[in-house]
């Protein structure tokens, strides 16, 4: 409990019904004035700084009472602290309480003395004749300075029988029983409720940064452009690969084929299918496309002119000789065009083992001579380019066929790049109507290819035209 200062009246400070204004005291208890002299009785070296941190004063309402907690890490040095503060702020409470009546004490007594040698001066006045002006004064002047020393010792004397004590303990910490902290529950509760936080705003900013392209509306969304056919997976989940069946999806190629033929506004006779990153989704479009046309009817030629493309496994074809050697020899189509097993009205010409080598020597020009030797002899061409990414023939052949898709294959294809391909096909007089979204593909191997059931009619020999 706190004590009000000696001689001070009672005085109503914010706390109410307190002596003593006990939001001062509450400071104080906890300042680093008192955090020195708690240093001293716990005989320690702390910084004076984490040993104020350590200390916690609060005051009941309506009383003059502090309770001061210490934080430390055992029950033993907690409770040690706490009274060590307390005797702390008592102790420097008494201790300026003692100095302040010392003050007072050693004023009031100067004053008397002062008063008690000008009163000896007057007495010895008083020895003069009653008629003397001096004797008069002295009379009078004795009287003032007798009552002013009455007052003097007034004030003095309760001094002397003064307590400077400035409070008590009333009770002494106990040993706790439990920490104050860490509390679990609180702990585990704010621990969950910021990983939920952290974790959603990580989520927003992995899907703010992330510029792969995740479903099909992210082409319309994204980048701006239509989507002309989505490749969906098997409700069972397996993985699609090689030439779809109409069980397994090959009716969206159908799709696609009509809404190739309804986006131009002339007859189409080739198309160029590319994909903006290197991958088997071309391949796989570019396939399925060419048997899609074939099952319509139509003659048609599928031109691999990517040297990476999987097209020989996609068909289970052999992968040479193929467009490389007849690029290289310009030798006649017939030999190069192979037969799809089952599909009388498809030929493939693949990519050779060695296209990648003759493409840096011959021009892309003699691929597109090629499409139009094909074209005027009455067939359907489907030409498979390299990535936009990889190079130029892409564009180059664009300039040659009647339109263009582009290929953007989900979680692998980018919203960048998918943007660039149609820009820069459409840079070069192409027509390109949208894209053919397709859902991660596996790699294409002749195992994993399952062939479609076969048409039992021979297939035409391919004519080359020259000009």
């Amino acid at each position: 409990m706190v004590f009000p200062p000696p001689q001070q009246a009672v005085v109503i400070g914010s706390r109410l019904n307190s002596a003593v204004n006990m939001d001062i005291e509450l400071q104080f208890a906890q300042s680093v004035e008192v955090a020195a002299a708690a240093a001293k009785l716990l005989g320690v070296t702390t910084d004076l700084t984490t040993l104020e941190s350590q200390v916690t004063a609060t005051v009941p309402p309506n009383t003059s009472v502090i309770d001061i907690a210490f934080a430390a890490a055992t029950p033993q040095k907690a409770r040690q602290g706490s009274h060590a503060f307390a005797e702390a702020y008592i102790q420097s409470r008494t201790d300026a309480a003692a100095a302040d009546v010392a003050v007072q004490v050693e004023g009031l007594t100067k004053q008397i003395a002062d008063n008690q040698a000008q009163l000896a001066v007057y007495t010895a006045q008083l020895t003069l004749p009653t008629s003397n002006k001096t004797y008069q004064n002295a009379v009078s002047q004795s009287k003032v300075i007798e009552n002013n020393l009455a007052t003097l010792q007034a004030r003095l004397s309760p001094l002397s029988t003064t307590d400077t004590t400035a409070g008590a303990i009333i009770n002494d910490a106990q040993l706790p029983t439990s920490p104050s902290k860490p509390i679990p529950p609180l702990y585990i509760g704010a621990g969950m409720f910021a990983g939920l936080i952290f974790g959603l705003a990580l989520a927003v900013l992995a899907a703010r940064s992330d510029r792969r392209i995740r479903l099909a509306e992210d082409v319309e969304a994204r980048v701006g452009r239509p989507v002309l056919a989505e490749i969906t997976k098997p409700h069972r989940g397996k993985a699609v690969t090689g030439i779809l069946t109409a069980r397994s999806g090959s009716g969206e190629f159908d799709r696609l084929r009509l809404r190739l033929t309804s986006a131009t506004l002339e007859r189409v006779d080739s198309v160029l299918v590319c994909a903006a990153d290197p991958g088997n989704a071309a391949s796989f479009v570019a396939g399925n496309l060419a048997a899609s046309q074939a099952r319509s009817g139509q003659d048609v030629v599928l031109v691999s002119a990517d040297p990476d493309s999987p097209t020989a496994a996609l068909f289970g074809l052999d992968e040479g000789p193929g467009l490389g050697t007849l690029l290289r020899d310009e030798g006649p189509i017939d030999s190069m065009a192979q037969s799809v097993p089952g599909r009388p009205r498809l030929r493939v010409i693949v990519p050779g083992r060695d296209l990648s080598d003759v493409l840096e020597k011959v021009p892309v020009a003699r691929i597109a001579a090629l499409v139009d030797a094909l074209v005027k002899s009455g067939h359907y061409v489907v030409v498979e380019a390299p990535p936009v990414s990889r190079g130029v023939e892409a564009q180059e052949l664009a300039q040659r066929t009647g339109a263009a898709v582009v290929v953007a294959e989900i979680g692998v294809s980018k919203v960048p790049g998918v943007s660039s391909a149609f820009e820069e096909l459409e840079l070069m007089g192409a027509i390109v109507p949208g894209a053919v979204v397709v859902p991660t593909l596996p790699e294409v191997t002749r195992q994993a290819v399952s062939r479609v059931g076969a048409e039992s009619v021979t297939p035409e020999p391919v004519s080359q035209s020259r000009t």
